[in-house]
């Protein structure tokens, strides 16, 4: 059965490339999918289902788990190869700016890449493989899948660095929204798993603006405005390259891992490298996603707290395989920085 097709478009550059990303870049299913389960998962399932939310994500994206189940949740897009790309470098994406330090690291090596150009447009079909259920109803289930499809295109995207504000999209004007983002919210167990700011200008002309705003601001909450933070994390890094014990807590694991460290101008040749886990492997994703919005205004820049994911209450960071606890203090400070304001879902 076929539930809906809906047109979005990119609002910005779209770093989405394959097995080639010097040479092509694609929409790609398994992408939208993950991103839908993501969001799905975070927000902890729909409201009108009684089940838990992994197992209403079981018999909606299906399982390969205990007992192994096939999608009902069915994606397709019209003309993939229709999407024309370009090939961009770091300048071209923003690096070229005058504040280039709050740049995201990747786009300063200046390497060209294919990506999507912003205002291209994209229709997506969903249909749903075999009865109903999970769903009592039909119409549940249709609108169930529709609040889903505007939370991911409002607040998600799709490619590299689409925490960072790339790969934003919007409906397109042919294709308008099914549900605004608060109603939206509303059909979920958990909308509070999630905090939506917005930085305090009132819009911007254009979704560059909007996104070089957002690294701006965050580049200089992070590592100048907190900045005690910043040299209290330099400091533990400094204690154990010299094989001392630290005996604080450290911030800005909470914000994201790895993190490594650089002392060579006081003579210390090695790394220090933070990871989440005492081999020195994995990662922790930010909580903090930086994305532009289009409004009916203009542009707003966004800043949504993924608070169903932060840095867990009592874990440790490993420094060059030495547990050391985590405080939440520097990422509740920019989360109530004062350049930020509640955003209203207009």
């Amino acid at each position: 059965m076929i539930l809906n097709k809906y047109k979005i478009e990119f609002i910005t550059p779209c770093i989405c490339g394959g097995a080639e990303p010097e040479e092509r870049a694609e929409i790609r299913i398994p992408s939208i999918r993950g991103q839908l389960r993501w969001w799905f998962r975070v927000l902890g399932g729909f409201k009108i289902l009684s089940e838990d939310v992994r197992e209403q994500e079981d018999m909606i994206f299906g399982s390969t788990t205990n007992n192994p189940s096939a999608s009902k949740l069915i994606l397709r897009l019209s003309s993939p190869s229709n999407i024309l790309s370009e090939k961009m470098n770091g300048t071209d994406l923003g690096a070229d700016r005058a504040y280039r330090a709050s740049v995201p690291f990747p786009l300063r090596q200046q390497k060209d890449r294919r990506v999507i150009k912003k205002n291209t447009a994209f229709e997506l079909s969903i249909f749903w493989k075999g009865r109903k259920e999970p769903f009592q109803k039909t119409d549940e289930l249709k609108e169930s899948i529709d609040v889903l499809i505007s939370i991911w295109v409002s607040l998600g995207g799709l490619g590299f660095m689409s925490r960072k504000g790339f790969g934003a999209l919007t409906f397109s004007r042919e294709s308008y929204p099914p549900h605004d983002l608060k109603t939206a919210l509303s059909f979920f167990k958990h909308p509070e798993n999630i905090l939506i700011k917005k930085l305090n200008n009132d819009t911007f002309t254009d979704s560059n603006s909007a996104r070089v705003s957002l690294w701006k601001w965050y580049k200089t909450t992070r590592a100048y405005k907190y900045k005690e933070y910043i040299k209290n994390d330099r400091e533990a890094g400094l204690a154990i390259a010299n094989n001392n014990k630290w005996e604080g807590k450290v911030y800005r694991p909470a914000l994201g891992l790895p993190i490594i460290q650089h002392f060579s101008k006081r003579n210390i040749k090695n790394n220090i490298n933070w990871y989440p886990r005492p081999d020195s492997k994995g990662r922790f994703a930010s909580p903090i996603l930086l994305r532009p919005f289009k409004s009916i205004k203009g542009y707003l820049a966004l800043v949504i707290f993924i608070e169903a994911l932060k840095w867990p209450e009592n874990k440790k960071v490993y420094i060059n395989s030495i547990g050391t606890e985590v405080s939440l203090d520097l990422y509740n400070k920019i989360k109530n920085d004062s350049q930020l304001s509640e955003f209203n879902f207009l």
